[in-house]
């Protein structure tokens, strides 16, 4: 399920920087008691301006069980085209009560990490849900 797409990233600008990311997203039943949230792609394109760098962060909740901010690599690569972060978050969920099926959501936000100053972050989130 995609949480942006290439024609219509999530996009982030602070002090000069402006960063943007597309992917997909997805949650998967491991066992019984554990489900898996994750991106299973995410790329970015971004100007830096001093030594940024861009991540996407993610949250994710089943019934009774949640993770937060979980973030990607934080990358730097500046080019005219999309890069692939080098490691994408992924957060393990134990629900409760177990069930054959619960929904899982996701909120996945792109940031900018500037220096000694707060991350500035997109200011929409993608929020997705599936039933796994």
């Amino acid at each position: 399920m995609l949480y942006a797409t290439s024609g219509s990233p999530q996009t982030v600008s602070a002090h000069g920087s402006t960063a943007r990311s597309y992917g997909n997203w997805s949650a998967t039943r491991v066992s019984s008691t554990q489900l898996t949230s994750l991106l299973t792609t995410a790329y970015y394109r971004y100007n830096d301006a001093d030594n940024h760098t861009v991540y996407v962060t993610m949250n994710s909740a089943a019934p009774n069980s949640f993770s937060m901010n979980v973030h990607s690599s934080h990358d730097n690569v500046v080019s005219g085209s999309w890069s692939s972060f080098r490691s994408r978050p992924s957060a393990s969920l134990h629900p409760t009560p177990i069930t054959q099926r619960a929904r899982v959501e996701a909120a996945v936000k792109t940031c900018l990490d500037v220096p000694l100053l707060p991350d500035a972050c997109s200011g929409s989130s993608a929020t997705l849900a599936v039933t796994v």
